[in-house]
């Protein structure tokens, strides 16, 4: 067996103490930039590596065995407007719910603040992250689309939360919207629906880099012509927009937020007897909707581990390769989308041939 170069070995070839050399392998702030990079140069060229499985084990001890002052984190939350409507969009709370729960459980102080108070500037926030020693700062979910923050980066651990465009770009938890899409078109096509349309605000799109429609369109390219349908995206401010959308195209299924689903009904639109619905963003899968469900609690926890493990490695500022983690979602059956037993499931590798859905009878439209 190879012998394994040890932190202590690297400490005595540099003359310095094995702490030293555990602060400057986890870059730790306390010692000079030229330190450790000197120290961790020398440990690369002596060919050390640490030792996941020790790592591990001090992770599990320093839980068990907390700090009398654990690190404090930020949820900072850029909501503009009535914050009641916070709460009201389910998603934006649920991610702050997620994250709480989470960084309870790993044994940080948790704290929710908003970042547009009134008579808050930027200046005034970065003072109180710097003077309360913030270690990590989580951005929540803008409502707005694009935006930009000027806040100090500098010695404190970032990631963002969802999709939404934001400079300077930071570590990133999201859904991701493209696999979403995808997934509602592949369960649309196993139920037996041929026709399958996509509503999206025109807002919303755009602020996640158009990932929705770009999924819905790519998957759809990959069955026959006379199953597709063109996206509708368009502006709140014009739903005519969608009506004629509905009236041209006629769609088996419509798949969009639930916004759309009352819109059909309220205007006598039979669901699912005229017209199936899949919910891209179901919030309780209770059998109600069929649809997309993405866990946005999930993800809120997933942002607290990855500000952890930031911390853990002393990862502070602006990186230089800012990452994603996506989230992807689950289907979830529902009473919106039965299934149409006169068709069947066209298999991709089939659409290459020229083959064409099943023609209807007059036996299985009485069946539907």
């Amino acid at each position: 067996m190879i012998q394994r170069v040890t932190m202590r070995q690297v400490a005595t070839r540099a003359g310095v103490h094995s702490t030293t050399v555990s602060l400057a392998l986890r870059n730790h702030p306390s010692l000079p930039v030229e330190t450790r990079e000197r120290l961790q140069a020398l440990a690369k060229e002596m060919g050390y590596r640490p030792d996941p499985m020790l790592g591990a084990l001090m992770h599990y001890r320093s839980l068990r065995h907390p700090a009398v002052s654990p690190p404090l984190i930020f949820y900072m939350n850029p909501w503009r407007g009535d914050r009641k409507r916070w709460r009201i969009e389910v998603a934006h709370y649920q991610f702050y719910a997620g994250a709480m729960k989470r960084a309870n459980e790993l044994g940080f102080v948790f704290e929710h603040c908003w970042l547009y108070d009134p008579g808050m500037t930027t200046a005034r926030w970065n003072q109180i992250i710097h003077t309360r020693n913030v270690r990590g700062v989580i951005l929540g979910s803008f409502n707005k689309g694009r935006g930009h923050t000027r806040l100090k980066l500098d010695g404190v651990s970032w990631v963002r939360m969802d999709s939404y465009y934001v400079e300077p770009e930071v570590h990133k938890v999201a859904h991701n919207q493209a696999q979403c899409a995808q997934l509602a078109v592949r369960r649309a096509h196993k139920h037996g629906y041929r026709k399958i349309g996509f509503v999206m605000w025109k807002r919303w799109d755009e602020a996640t880099d158009r990932m929705w429609s770009s999924g819905y369109l790519g998957e759809s390219a990959s069955y026959p012509t006379e199953c597709q349908i063109p996206p509708c995206i368009f502006s709140h401010e014009k739903p005519e927009i969608f009506w004629e959308w509905f009236k041209r195209y006629s769609p088996d299924v419509v798949l969009g937020f639930v916004n759309f689903l009352w819109w059909m009904r309220r205007k006598g639109v039979r669901v699912p007897e005229d017209v199936g619905f899949i919910d891209l963003d179901v919030i309780k899968p209770n059998g109600a909707r069929a649809g997309i469900y993405e866990n946005h609690e999930l993800a809120g926890g997933i942002a607290v581990d990855v500000i952890a493990s930031m911390i853990q490695r002393n990862e502070t500022g602006l990186p230089a390769w800012p990452v994603v983690t996506h989230v992807n979602a689950r289907w979830v059956d529902g009473a919106t989308l039965p299934y149409r037993l006169p068709y069947k499931s066209i298999p991709k590798k089939s659409v290459s041939k020229g083959l064409k859905p099943p023609a209807r009878t007059k036996q299985a439209e009485k069946t539907v």
